[in-house]
């Protein structure tokens, strides 16, 4: 490596302030991502007072943040390629928590859930941003490490809204829970808008040679002042555009990508919804079919850190290997009269490596496409696989309301996780092997 290669200074760094205020604040938004997402779940019963309501009507109300998310997760992702990580994150943090704090102002249903839905736009913005920004941060031997710690974020995130509801419900009411939500985001916006770097990647394709070299500074990294080299970077000219997704040799990975993001979530959503509820009819008391349930979270924390640490050392087929052994713990789950202790466990160890291993397959969005179109191809990774996130539930749901065998529905849905694992599978087998064709072609030399 050049000694002017920014890429490898990166790599040999040890822990460096810039580096550790990115990786920080990105948790915050992750975190921040997991609240809003998780929110409206604490506080149904009280808006069904609100807006005077059925049971019913609370699908569209959660639904619409979902679908902001999607819409955001692709617009958003790919301005971040355009325009810079750092506007988008800021941008979208703001926008969820404007919106939010909008939503409290809401006098009628309709109004609430498009509030909802425009904050979900400004989520699905922020996070693929977070990740593009904080993968090209790190140092290659812990990129997926790094991603598998914003997503400790995430998880903590979802929990939170439950802590905040106990706190604030009974003295506040719902608002008070939406306020939390609307509040701190605008906070982590100011700071991120004085603290927040912007990407090295983005400004060196951009030839901004003045502010690289400001950041670079940041960094301890003293360089002769022009254009240094950033080695491994691929930087193609003009703006990103969701084509260039399939374009250069991307085709492949894009699809595939795709597809276990959406088997993936389809898996995870349906454990995740529907295992409390089924458990229930298994005849154990919801409290306890509760807290089962809420294993499966609790497992996918811890292994998305194993994950991504094996991920680093070992590649993909790390994560394809734990999605796979995702789905017979799955099925077991759905073995009625199993006993508690057995139910308990399968849920941990199913969330660990189900869960975690989509934490894993966010990792894997945010290295397979190169630095100008990665927060675009991130950006469609997530939005896609949203439907798969929305189809889960309701494919279970359809089962089950034919009627079908619990047992029967647990097994037909784990099968969505050897999908997944199956495009992960083939997704390295492809990289690897043009990784080894690109390497045994002859190099040329200009002759005499």
């Amino acid at each position: 490596m050049e000694k002017n290669d920014i890429r490898s200074l990166i790599d040999r760094q040890s822990r460096n302030p810039l580096r550790l205020s990115v990786a920080t604040l990105c948790f915050l938004v992750l975190l921040l991502d997991g609240y809003e997402l998780n929110l409206i779940g604490y506080v149904g019963p009280a808006l069904l007072h609100q807006f005077s309501i059925s049971k019913g009507a609370v699908g569209p109300v959660a639904s619409a943040g979902l679908f902001g998310y999607m819409l955001g997760s692709v617009l958003l992702g790919n301005m971040g390629d355009r325009f810079g990580r750092k506007p988008m994150i800021v941008l979208g943090t703001l926008l969820f928590g404007t919106l939010t704090l909008a939503a409290v102002w809401s006098h009628s249903l309709n109004a609430f859930i498009a509030m909802r839905f425009l904050a979900g736009i400004g989520l699905g913005g922020a996070v693929p941003n977070a990740i593009a920004l904080n993968t090209e941060f790190a140092p290659e031997h812990s990129r997926g490490w790094t991603i598998g710690l914003m997503f400790v974020g995430y998880s903590l995130g979802s929990a939170a809204p439950g802590w905040v509801a106990a706190a604030f419900l009974s003295h506040y009411g719902w608002r008070g829970v939406f306020y939390v939500g609307a509040f701190a985001p605008m906070l982590v916006a100011a700071l991120m808008m004085a603290l927040l770097p912007e990407s090295l990647e983005y400004l060196y394709g951009k030839r901004n040679v003045q502010k690289l070299h400001a950041l670079l500074k940041r960094m301890n990294i003293d360089l002769p002042m022009g254009m240094p080299e950033f080695g491994g970077t691929n930087m193609a000219a003009g703006g990103a555009t969701p084509l260039q997704l399939f374009l250069n040799g991307h085709k492949g990975n894009t699809l595939l990508v795709w597809a276990a993001f959406v088997f993936c979530l389809m898996g995870n959503l349906f454990v995740m919804v529907w295992a409390p509820i089924l458990f229930t009819g298994f005849g154990i008391e919801p409290g306890r079919a509760a807290l089962i349930g809420a294993m499966w979270q609790t497992g996918g924390a811890l292994g998305a850190l194993a994950i991504t640490r094996l991920l680093d050392r070992y590649g993909m087929p790390v994560v394809a290997c734990a999605i796979f052994m995702a789905m017979p713990c799955v099925m077991l789950n759905g073995s009625a009269g199993a006993p508690e202790s057995m139910l308990l466990v399968m849920s941990f160890v199913g969330g660990a490596l189900g869960s975690g291993g989509q934490v894993g397959l966010n990792a894997i969005a945010g290295t397979i496409y190169p630095t100008n179109i990665r927060s675009t191809g991130v950006g469609w990774a997530f939005g896609v696989g949203r439907v798969g996130a929305i189809l889960g539930p309701m494919l279970a749901g359809a089962l089950l309301a034919r009627n079908t065998n619990p047992r029967i529905v647990f097994i037909v849905m784990s099968f969505s996780f050897a999908v997944a694992a199956l495009s992960v599978a083939m997704m390295h087998l492809r990289t690897t092997t043009r990784a080894k064709l690109t390497a045994s072609r002859p190099v040329r030399t200009s002759g005499p």
